[in-house]
């Protein structure tokens, strides 16, 4: 009995290391700034369901084994936190996934889950547009 709770316990462990990615720390969010890298058009996320569209979309993912060659993303998304510190990841999306990935680690992208990618395909990205920079 002992030998299976202690197997239980590290194949636990396992699978919790497996599915935490550590691509968005867990520290409380501000603000998010995606720029879709085609023409340079920023968008500024700062309310909470937004926000937590994008934390889920980064959390909920599956690493992608093998060897990456890939176009350019189609999206920078910063992440901006409360102890003004900034983290950015790369995005892609298609109509029916998505993936991402850390800029400081090219050789690892992370598929995105299907729901989330459905929910960011289905937000009004017009309500959050910002100006353009001059």
């Amino acid at each position: 009995m002992k030998k299976g709770t202690i197997g239980l316990i590290i194949i636990l462990a396992i699978l919790s290391a497996c599915t935490n990615t550590n691509l968005v720390p867990d520290e409380k969010i501000n603000k998010i700034v995606v720029t879709k890298t085609s023409d340079n058009t920023k968008y500024q996320f700062t309310n909470k369901e937004n926000i937590q569209l994008f934390e889920d979309t980064f959390r909920d993912v599956r690493k992608v084994d093998g060897v990456l060659d890939i176009r350019k993303q189609d999206y920078d998304v910063v992440f901006y936190f409360d102890d003004h510190q900034e983290k950015t990841l790369w995005m892609w999306l298609s109509e029916e996934s998505g993936l991402a990935m850390n800029p400081n680690n090219t050789h690892v992208g992370y598929d995105l889950n299907v729901s989330n990618v459905e929910a960011l395909r289905n937000l009004d990205w017009s309500k959050y547009k910002m100006p353009p920079e001059e």
